[in-house]
């Protein structure tokens, strides 16, 4: 007997929700380790005396360990980039599996709250700093924005009926949530601000699809940055997710990043920097910002370095006119010059959405309007049974089932479609028999019946209007009209 081999199904992926949280806080802890720690000691080494040297930087990377440390920090950053469209791709993932979406909502809350004094603390040297919150409020404002849309929609569904003859509403009503979303973390300054709220909006809207979900996230965020174009390596761990859970890490994923933020200020401490901890103005790094090689000391000036571009070697660097403010140099260095066109592209996508939600309504409407048309006309040109009255006078009978002729119609009027009607058509002893499409009709007994045995009928003269709809059930009955008399007529 043969045996036959059968392989074994791939699975779809390999990588669960908890995995992908792990792969993310990893990315996260590596970028914040060279925001935190990094950057300071570049900082405490002189790197905003370097930004005037005319060697372009030459002599600053010539002291010690001072070049490994810079290009660690670039590409440690570079690395951070992965974590946050991972993060919008999982906050998506509970929202739409999660039991409870308000406790969901409540904890997330809850812990952007607790970890603003850390988050502050590691990056702005103090315990409040009202320039800069953390990437928790952004995460929370995208899941009460998505349950809002979730809610019109819901509404749009429930009902049906009067929404799509307003289906306006639900274009408005979206877009509005979403402009509130972006003003609110426009005004609270949270991490990535309204580009984080568009980046999680487009993401929601490809939900059905992971890759394309992961894809159009982070394809926003490299527009806004080209700083943020190795984001796009987060697709390769969501490529093999396989939708399931895995590990329950909801709230040690929750304690890690403040407790990683608060041992990252402490390291710093430690190391000697707490002086400089304490003067944001010079230390005031944001999480989602890659230092540049390149740094503008002056907003209102046009002189700029390199320390890549190195010129000839011993060049003394002079001391710099004033102390510059990192945050105000990193947000000069970060500008794209792709930031307006992100801007006028998410409007025209904005844009373009209501009008296609819009004409996709008013489409739905006319495709409905037109099924209607069609059932109206199916049912102007279905036949119905038209059952008359017959009575058969001074005890006479009158039975077709036992062989009797059927009793002649004369049928005269116009259908609903506008049709003339002259016509003839038979009835039985029952009154069944005519066949008519919807219209107003007159009938009258054009040729009365004849039993078996020979004895003839006369039929009264009278005229039976017949009038019905499309709506009208597949049998009418003209009885509440009046009926036909007959009567045997003596031999």
């Amino acid at each position: 007997m043969a045996t036959t081999t059968v392989k074994p199904v791939k699975n779809a992926g390999k990588i669960s929700g908890s995995t992908l949280k792990i792969i993310a806080m990893a990315c996260m802890l590596i970028d914040h380790t060279a925001a935190v720690l990094f950057d300071r000691i570049l900082i405490s080494r002189g790197l905003l005396n370097a930004v005037n040297a005319s060697d372009g930087g030459a002599s600053f990377l010539s002291t010690g360990n001072t070049a490994v440390i810079y290009y660690a920090d670039m590409i440690m950053r570079a690395i951070g980039r992965i974590s946050f469209p991972i993060f919008c791709f999982l906050l998506i993932e509970g929202f739409m599996h999660t039991h409870d979406v308000k406790k969901y909502a409540l904890n997330l809350g809850i812990f952007a709250l607790v970890s603003e004094i850390p988050f502050d603390l590691a990056f702005a040297g103090k315990p409040f700093y009202l320039d800069y919150q953390n990437v928790f409020f952004t995460l929370f404002i995208g899941l009460v924005m998505m349950i809002f849309l979730q809610k019109i929609d819901s509404k749009a569904q429930k009902d049906a009926g009067a929404w799509q003859r307003a289906n306006w509403k639900v274009s408005v009503g979206k877009l509005l949530v979403i402009v509130a979303a972006c003003a609110v973390a426009t005004l609270l300054k949270t991490d990535y601000s309204a580009m984080g709220i568009l980046t999680i909006v487009l993401m929601y809207n490809m939900r059905k699809n992971k890759m394309y979900c992961i894809g159009i996230g982070c394809a926003v965020l490299t527009l806004l940055s080209l700083n943020e174009i190795t984001c796009f390596l987060a697709m390769i761990p969501v490529h093999f997710y396989n939708g399931k859970r895995g590990l329950n890490l909801k709230y040690p994923f929750y304690a890690f990043y403040p407790v990683h933020l608060l041992v990252l200020f402490a390291i710093a401490a430690v190391l000697g920097t707490t002086a400089t901890l304490g003067e944001p103005a010079d230390m005031s790094i944001s999480p989602a910002k890659t230092p540049q090689p390149r740094h503008t000391i002056d907003p209102d000036s046009t002189a700029s370095f390199s320390i890549l571009d190195v010129p000839s070697q011993g060049a003394q660097a002079p001391a710099p006119t004033h102390r510059p403010d990192l945050a105000l140099e990193e947000d000069a260095g970060r500008r794209s010059p792709l930031g307006p066109i992100l801007i006028a592209f998410m409007a025209g996508v904005i844009a373009c959405s209501v009008i296609g939600n819009v004409w996709s309504h008013v489409e739905q409407q006319r495709q409905d309007a037109a099924k209607v048309e069609m059932s109206v006309e199916q049912s102007l040109s279905r036949t119905r049974s038209v059952h008359v009255s017959v009575e058969v006078k001074d005890g006479a009978t009158w039975d077709t089932a036992r062989g009797d002729s059927q009793m002649l119609i004369h049928i005269v009027g116009r259908t609903l479609k506008g049709q003339a009607i002259d016509e003839y058509q038979y009835v039985n002893s029952e009154g069944d028999g005519i066949e008519l499409k919807p219209g107003d009709y007159e009938l009258t007994v054009d040729e009365p019946p004849v039993a078996t045995d020979g004895t003839r009928y006369r039929a009264s003269k009278r005229m039976v209007p017949v009038s019905f709809n499309s709506q009208a059930p597949d049998t009418v009955d003209s009885t509440p009209q009046g009926g036909f008399d007959l009567c045997a007529i003596a031999q």
